[in-house]
């Protein structure tokens, strides 16, 4: 592909994971299963813990996961211990399909 599409493709990809981070991070108070997201560009890995002990928590994964799914998000789950909602976004993505999207995430991250 030619240099300028990379960069554009660069560039959206960097915003969209300015934006889930700044998302999920301003609801890491509310939820104390969430011990962090890490990833590259518009994949970014949210990290589910059974608060009490730390340990992978699979169980609250798939309830976030079946949440979101039931309000209209399709996302998969990762990780050796699958406990790791894992965004991809398609650099094509509409703003308005972008912030439904983080609405329906951070839903499901605070009330699974």
């Amino acid at each position: 592909p030619p240099r300028a599409t990379l960069d554009r493709s660069s560039a959206a990809s960097d915003v969209y994971k300015r934006q889930v981070c700044k998302k999920v991070e301003g609801i890491m108070d509310q939820c104390p299963w969430i011990s962090g997201v890490r990833g590259m560009g518009a994949m970014q890995g949210i990290i589910i813990i059974d608060p009490e002990n730390g340990v992978a928590d699979k169980k609250r994964t798939m309830r976030i996961h079946q949440h979101a799914l039931e309000n209209g998000l399709i996302m998969i789950t990762a990780g050796t211990d699958g406990n790791i909602i894992r965004t991809l976004m398609p650099l094509i993505i509409k703003d308005d399909e972008l912030n439904e999207s983080l609405e329906i995430l951070s839903d499901a991250l605070i009330n699974a």
